[in-house]
């Protein structure tokens, strides 16, 4: 901005400020002959006075801002000296930013990237009641807590909760495990055996999805599987409840459930990621038992003399887990080992065609290489299939897991192993066990901070599987007059409105509009009125028991429409299938021509979601699939992405006078999951981390474009990749910025203010950032691209202008009178398009590598290439940018500087380290970390020589070292 620049002299910024003054007579007169055209349509239309009134009022106050501005301008310009015009000069400002209220964009915290997985929380469990007791016992959980473990039961263990539903689904499993060959009635070990033997353990904390939603995924954790054992028993009249304590197990056992693995440390932090409190006993110097804190279920069941087979009537409480189960696990035909693909040659003859200097720009890579590569190596994995695994089905290809299913007549009584302790029973579960989200809205500008926001808390299970959207509706009868004066007339014989008839945009000013969150279509929260395009806040906010919790925030003009999907770990091939028919459903209806019974929701609000829906859909499938091939075990975790229907405003003095559609957006604010490798090979996990954060930059731009494009009318989207990708190939440098260079590059990058001070921040958490020199101007989009990757864990932000980390199309659909709540006035052709190629998709995604074997063997076959193959010059950069951070693993001081004293190689050691990170594997390193404690903690350094006390520390760093390196190569020869 020319007022705050410092570096231009004040003669300089006079004459530029003279020439914007001269500019505002022909502004002003625009926007006078636009006001006269208003009112005069206002009069015509025969608008209520309110209306002409609310429209009078605002020329009166933009004719009094635009005095008091030309006024501050010419005293500004009349100023004398450098003091006098320094001092006008922040009056002027102050009077502009309390005028025109500061949109800049939310700026990115680095220190929780989007992008991320979660680390081990080091919470070890506890084994002691008196410890869970003062933990739990949260106010307002009293009447929830259960005293008595052998009391007889009352009628709150036959209540449906927030997780126990009784669903039609739910009644209907429950009906058909209760009429089995082996009798009919009430059957508790039919019920309790069909549980444990179909629902696959998830290692995840708290209470995510509830019964009814369990039911559907069949993946679940030991607090949604308890709730579902706890629903179908309740329904069937059968007591049951929780029960919560701290158990123990064999290693063997311990790495059989979680997953597979073979290295027990890998197993514990997995199982830490997902905020699990769990603890090692090592023995001989290995962990041999594994203690852990966990959800069972407590059931009152007839077992004397019945033993569960029958119920009568109950007469004890007996321990059920059926969580717990032993897994066989099978390899893949292993693809990679025997048809090695020869990576480095090929990085070789790209890095061979580009151009990498020192400042760290890349261009000029031919990406005819990467398809080359492609199709010869594609070809040779063919010729291998069909010479040696002819008859290999898609299942062979990859790494499986199966449930080793028990049965028996009755029920056992017992568990499969050691309880130290049960120490809190609930007949519903309290909220600090429960996972939640809170939405809350409110405006920025300080006009409206009287305004009531809009503000709601949901636990995830009421939630779990559901439609969310975020729109405005018009707050009063006069406010949809005003819009519905601006929309042609309906035809008469029912036919849909000509397109072109409909307005490029709407008086913003005259149209007050209330915000409405829906789940399921059904509105649950209103917020105040405010004008169309003021600026409001949109924070979401997660609380996860025992995980980190996470606060989101969005800037969202008001008249946008937001379709939020939320990943509660799982997405069901029945929540796909259920909104398919809804879409079918609202096709069938634009067909017949019965707008009636159609609204906002089945027309846009459908669709935003269903966008969010798949882009989350086709993203765990994929990384599902690769965590397979990679050796890993992956487990997503609650995570958020918003597909919107954007606007533009054209604001005069902070107020918005007109709006018009922007195009679409797509913001994955939070993608989180918990990822361990099975062997406990760092590197395999680190590589999966890094691809698998590429692809979910990729799908930012790939599947809105698959959606919204028609054969006469395609549409190009952007995403950070796809944006770096265009400015590849339009020959702008890309510079990869770090703590070392970027003094150097930031003079020499073109980009807007918010993006720069991103970069900064993200460059002094230790990020690395990828960025174009300069904006791109695509398909109607201007802007960057920008990726800010962590080298430790491979997670990232993959960020484009805007504050986005997204993508973007710059599609018109002709739907702000949709938006608004005017269903008659649809683009009916766009949308039947849109509907028919969603369908289309859906059935896509659910097909792709589950039977057709060469497109899986693809799959599985090519590696980085799996990125996305639309656009070849994406993968080079993905290439680079992997054998970079690849090598960088293999030769770490290339990103620390070399260790100069024993602290600093401890620190360092301990820095790429997960044994040292997450435990102490010695009586020795427990001791001289206590010595090193006392040395920091306890040290009077007025009475020692501090040269003295840093050479105690770096002596025992040193040891630490040394011992952490003898222990690592031990276990870790490579």
């Amino acid at each position: 901005m020319i007022l705050e620049n410092p570096s231009i002299d004040i003669n300089a910024r006079k004459k530029k400020l003279r020439a914007l003054l001269e500019s505002f007579p022909e502004i002003g007169n625009k926007l006078d002959e636009e006001f006269k055209n208003t009112e005069k349509h206002l009069k015509e239309k025969d608008l209520p006075e309110s209306i002409l009134e609310r429209h009078k009022d605002f020329v009166a106050e933009y004719e009094n801002n635009r005095t008091m501005f030309d006024q501050k301008m010419k005293e500004l310009l009349s100023s004398m000296n450098e003091g006098e015009f320094k001092k006008k000069l922040d009056m002027t400002i102050e009077y502009m930013k309390r005028t025109v209220p500061d949109k800049k964009q939310i700026p990115l915290n680095p220190s929780k990237l989007p992008e991320r997985t979660s680390l081990p929380g080091g919470l070890k469990p506890r084994l002691h009641k008196d410890d869970f007791i003062k933990e739990l016992k949260a106010p307002g959980d009293n009447s929830k807590l259960v005293t008595s473990k052998s009391a007889p039961p009352g009628d709150e263990y036959l209540q449906e909760t927030g997780e126990i539903q009784f669903s039609e689904a739910i009644k209907a499993k429950a009906k058909e495990l209760s009429e089995t060959e082996r009798g009919k009635g009430p059957l508790p070990v039919i019920v309790y055996e069909w549980v444990k033997n179909n629902v696959e353990y998830v290692p995840v904390y708290g209470s995510i999805q509830g019964a009814d939603k369990c039911l559907e995924t069949m993946k679940c954790n030991s607090f949604d599987t308890a709730s579902l054992l706890i629903s179908l028993y309740r329904y069937l009249g059968i007591h049951a409840r929780y029960a919560y304590g701290a158990f123990e197990m064999s290693a063997e056992k311990f790495m059989n459930w979680t997953g597979g693995f073979t290295d027990v440390q890998a197993a514990m932090n997995f199982a830490a990621s997902g905020g699990i409190p769990v603890g090692g006993i090592i023995e001989g110097g290995k962990i041999k038992t594994v203690q852990f804190e966990h959800m069972i279920v407590e059931a009152w069941v007839d077992y004397f003399p019945s033993r569960g087979s029958r119920h009568r009537k109950g007469d004890t409480w007996i321990r059920l887990d059926p969580s717990y189960k032993k897994y066989e696990y099978t390899d893949g035909i292993p693809i990679a080992d025997d048809v090695p693909f020869d990576s480095d040659t090929l990085f070789n003859d790209l890095m061979s065609t580009a151009t990498y200097d020192q400042e760290g720009n890349i261009t000029g890579v031919d990406p005819s290489l990467i398809e080359a590569a492609r199709e010869s190596y594609h070809t040779e994995v063919l010729d291998y299939m069909s010479q040696s695994h002819p008859d290999a089905e898609t299942d062979d290809l990859f790494w499986t897991k199966k449930i080793i299913k028990k049965e028996h007549p009755y029920l056992m009584g017992t568990l499969q192993y050691k309880r130290k302790v049960i120490a809190v029973r609930y007949s519903e579960l309290p909220d600090s066990m429960r996972h939640t989200i809170s939405f809350t809205l409110s405006p920025e500008s300080i006009y409206y901070s009287d305004t009531s926001p809009l503000s709601i808390t949901k636990s995830l299970p009421e939630i779990a599987g559901k439609k969310i959207t975020v729109s405005y509706s018009p707050a009063l009868p006069e406010d949809e007059a005003v819009i519905q004066s601006y929309l042609p007339e309906l035809p008469d014989d029912g036919s849909p409105v000509d397109p072109s008839l409909l307005p490029s945009s709407l008086p913003a000013y005259l149209i007050n509009l209330k915000p409405e969150l829906r789940i399921d279509g059904e509105v649950v929260a209103t917020g105040g009125a405010v004008p169309m395009g003021t600026v409001e806040k949109l924070d979401i906010s997660f609380s996860l028991p025992l995980l980190s919790d996470d606060n989101i925030s969005n800037h969202i003009l008001a008249g946008e429409y937001f379709g939020i999907m939320i990943d509660t770990g799982v997405i069901s091939q029945n929540q796909v299938d259920s909104m398919t028919a809804k879409l079918e459903d609202t096709q069938s209806k634009i067909d017949s021509g019965n707008f009636s019974s159609l609204d906002k929701e089945d027309l846009l609000g459908d669709m935003l979601y269903s966008t969010a829906l798949l882009y989350f859909y086709d993203l765990n499938n994929l990384r599902d699939l690769q965590s397979k091939r990679m050796k890993v075990n992956y487990v997503k975790l609650p995570s958020m992405a918003i597909f919107s229907y954007k606007l533009n405003t054209n604001d005069v003095y902070g107020v918005p006078v007109s709006a018009n559609e922007s195009g679409l957006h797509i913001d994955v604010d939070r993608n989180v999951s918990a990822v361990k490798p099975r062997d406990g090979n760092f590197e395999d996990n680190y590589s999966y981390k890094l691809m698998t954060s590429f692809e979910s930059s990729v799908h930012e731009h790939v599947i809105p474009e698959s959606l919204y494009s028609f054969p006469d009318d395609p549409v190009e989207g952007v995403s950070a990749f796809k944006a770096l990708d265009i400015a590849w190939e339009q020959d702008i440098p890309l510079y990869s910025v770090t703590e070392e260079n970027i003094e150097e590059i930031l003079p020499q990058l073109t980009l807007d203010s918010a993006v720069i001070n991103d970069i900064i921040n993200g460059v002094n958490a230790g990020l690395e950032v990828t960025v174009s020199r300069d904006n791109i101007d695509f398909e109607g989009w201007h802007g960057c691209g920008y990726v800010m990757l962590d080298s430790d864990t491979g997670g990232g932000a993959f960020m484009i202008s805007g504050g986005y980390n997204g993508g973007a199309i710059a599609r018109n659909m002709n739907a702000i009178a949709v938006s608004l709540g005017l269903s008659n006035y649809v683009n009916t052709n766009k949308v039947k398009n849109y509907i028919a190629q969603t369908k289309t998709k859906v059935i896509d995604f659910r097909d792709k590598c589950k039977s057709e074997i060469e497109a899986c063997i693809a799959f599985v076959t090519l590696g980085y290439f799996t990125v996305i193959s639309h656009h070849p010059a994406q993968v080079a950069w993905a290439l680079y940018i992997l054998n970079k951070y690849n090598n960088m693993k293999k030769a770490e001081s290339l990103k620390v500087p070399p260790p100069k004293s024993g602290f600093d190689k401890y620190y360092h050691c301990t820095g790429f380290c997960e044994v040292t990170k997450y435990t102490f594997l010695s009586t020795h390193l427990a001791m001289q970390l206590g010595v090193l404690k006392e040395l920091y903690d306890e040290v009077d350094y007025g009475n020692y020589d501090w040269e003295d006390i840093v050479a105690d520390i770096d002596g025992i760093c040193a040891g630490l070292f040394t011992s952490c390196h003898d222990y690592c190569i031990a276990r870790y020869p490579k």
